[in-house]
C-alpha cells in the first residue's frame, strides 16, 4: 500500500519540488517473510547554468522494519546531498562531478551518521582515448565508533572502431578507526569485443584480470564490533578485514542502513581457514556493484598481509533482435597464488 501528495514551485527556471509519501508492505520469499513500513518527505531543487548543473536534495523518513515477526529496526533519518556537474575543457570534451552526502539516521539499538564527500573527472583526450579519475572521502559514527575511509582511482580507456574497447584501472582504499587499520591497492585491465552478425545476431566477448594487495591489522579487545562499507559485484567474493569473525552475527545493510539483506537469499558467506568471503547471490535483492553496510563481531586481532587475483572471462550471443540469449562465463579466483575457486556457467 502506498500514498502520496507532492507538487512543484518554478520562479525564474529554478523549480524546488516537494513529496510526501505513505508506505506499507508485506513480502514472503522463500520461508521468509518481512513487513516495511516508510513515512517519507523530500525537497529538491535544481539549478542549471552555462554548461553546469547543481542539485540540492533533502529527505526525511521514519521507518520500521521486521523479518519473521522480529524487530530489526525502527527510526527515523535524514539524508542530504549536493551534486554539482561542470563541462570543462575545450569544445566541451570534460566534466567535473563532485557530491557532499550526509545521513543521521537513530533507531531504537543507537545512531548511526554518514558524511561521504566524492569528486570525480573524465577528459577525453582524443576521438578514440578517454581518462578518469575520482577521490572519496566517507566517516561513519556508529554509536560512537567513527571509522574513516579513503578511496581513490584512475582510469584509462581507448575504443578501436566500434568494436574493440580497452582499459586499465589501478585503486586504492585506505580505512581506518580506532580499532582497525586496512590498506587496499589495486591494478587491472580489461578487453570488451562486440561483433554484428548480419541483422538478427550480435557477439560480445570480454576479458578482465585484476590483482590486489591487502593489509589489515587491528588493535582492541579480543572481541570486538566491526563496520565495513563494501561494493559487492557478480562473481566477485570479497574477504572481511577480521579473523575468527562470529558468522551468525554478520549483518548486511545497504548504504542507508534501513535495508536488511538476507543471507542465503541476498548474499553468501564462505569461510576459508581463519578468513571470511563475502559474495553476492544472482537473483538477490542486493543489485550488482551496489555498496553495502557490514557489520559482525570478530574474536581475535588479525594482522595478515595477502595478494588476490581474479580472471573473468565471458561471452554473449544475442539473437532475434534480443528474444534469445545465450550466455557463458568463467571467473577465477586466487588468493597468494594459489585457486581459490574457479567458477564456470
Amino acid at each position: 500500500r502506498s500514498r502520496g501528495i507532492g507538487g512543484q514551485y518554478r520562479k525564474n527556471a529554478f523549480p524546488i519540488s516537494w513529496s510526501y509519501s505513505d508506505s506499507m508492505s508485506d513480502i514472503s520469499w522463500a520461508s521468509t517473510a518481512s513487513h516495511t513500513e516508510d513515512k517519507t518527505f523530500s525537497v529538491q531543487t535544481v539549478n542549471k547554468r552555462g554548461r553546469g548543473e547543481s542539485r540540492l536534495r533533502y529527505l526525511y523518513q521514519i521507518f520500521k522494519r521486521e523479518t519473521d515477526g522480529r524487530m530489526l529496526s525502527e527510526g527515523r533519518q535524514q539524508m542530504a546531498t549536493f551534486s554539482d556537474s561542470q563541462i570543462i575543457g575545450p569544445s566541451g570534451r570534460g566534466s567535473l562531478n563532485s557530491r557532499c552526502h550526509f545521513v543521521d539516521q537513530r533507531n531504537r539499538d543507537g545512531f548511526f551518521r554518514d558524511l561521504s564527500v566524492d569528486e570525480s573527472v573524465v577528459f577525453n583526450i582524443l576521438e578514440s582515448w578517454a581518462a578518469s579519475s575520482s577521490y572519496g572521502y566517507s566517516l561513519y559514527d556508529t554509536d560512537g565508533l567513527v571509522s574513516r575511509i579513503h578511496t581513490a582511482d584512475a582510469a584509462l580507456s581507448h575504443q578501436l572502431f566500434k568494436s574493440l574497447a580497452s582499459s586499465a584501472r589501478i585503486d586504492g582504499r585506505y580505512a581506518d578507526s580506532d580499532l582497525f587499520r586496512s590498506v587496499r591497492i589495486g591494478a587491472g585491465f580489461a578487453e570488451a569485443y562486440t561483433k554484428e552478425i548480419g541483422d538478427l545476431a550480435s557477439l560480445d566477448l570480454s576479458y578482465s584480470h585484476r590483482e590486489s594487495w591487502e593489509s589489515s591489522s587491528s588493535s582492541g579487545p579480543t572481541t570486538g564490533e566491526w563496520l565495513e562499507s563494501l561494493t559487492l559485484t557478480d562473481g566477485n567474493a570479497i574477504f572481511l578485514a577480521e579473523t575468527a569473525i562470529e558468522l551468525g552475527s554478520v549483518e548486511v545493510r545497504d548504504e542507508s542502513r534501513t535495508i536488511v539483506y538476507n543471507r542465503g537469499l541476498d548474499y553468501e558467506l564462505i569461510p576459508v581457514g581463519t578468513r571470511t568471503q563475502i559474495r553476492r547471490l544472482v537473483g538477490g535483492t542486493i543489485p550488482d556493484g551496489a555498496g553495502v553496510i557490514v557489520t559482525y563481531r570478530a574474536a581475535s586481532i588479525s594482522d595478515a598481509p595477502f595478494r588476490t587475483g581474479n580472471d573473468i572471462f565471458s561471452s554473449r550471443l544475442h539473437l532475434f533482435n534480443d528474444r534469445l540469449e545465450l550466455h557463458a562465463s568463467v571467473n577465477s579466483y586466487r588468493v597468494d597464488g594459489d585457486t581459490l575457486a574457479a567458477i564456470s556457467q
